[in-house]
């Protein structure tokens, strides 16, 4: 049975790393995604939540998850764009940031 709704689990988990209640704030998302394993919103905010506690390794996971589950969403190249250019790896960088502007000039020609 649910508690929260999963938009109220995601609005709070940032609010908890902010006071220095990440564990609070992880646990929040990780009912989400159980709760809504499909849901892109989840997923984005997992990965987002992992970059800002410094766990590279985890948030590009959730945003390859956000990809596989939706591949035209120019939200998740940009993100690990974004990710892939803090670790230095300006290639993989500039890879995901074409694909962000090639999506987004598709989504404008429609």
């Amino acid at each position: 049975q649910r508690v929260h709704s999963t938009a109220t689990l995601v609005a709070l988990a940032p609010l908890y790393a902010q006071v220095d209640a990440a564990d609070v704030g992880e646990s929040l998302l990780l009912t989400a995604v159980v709760q809504e394993p499909g849901s892109l919103d989840v997923l984005l905010a997992l990965g987002d939540f992992y970059v800002g506690q410094g766990n590279t390794d985890a948030a590009w996971d959730y945003y390859q998850q956000l990809l596989t589950l939706s591949p035209g969403l120019p939200i998740g190249y940009l993100r690990l764009s974004n990710l892939a250019n803090d670790l230095g790896d300006r290639t993989q960088a500039d890879l995901y940031a074409a694909l962000v502007q090639e999506l987004g000039l598709a989504g404008t020609s429609q």
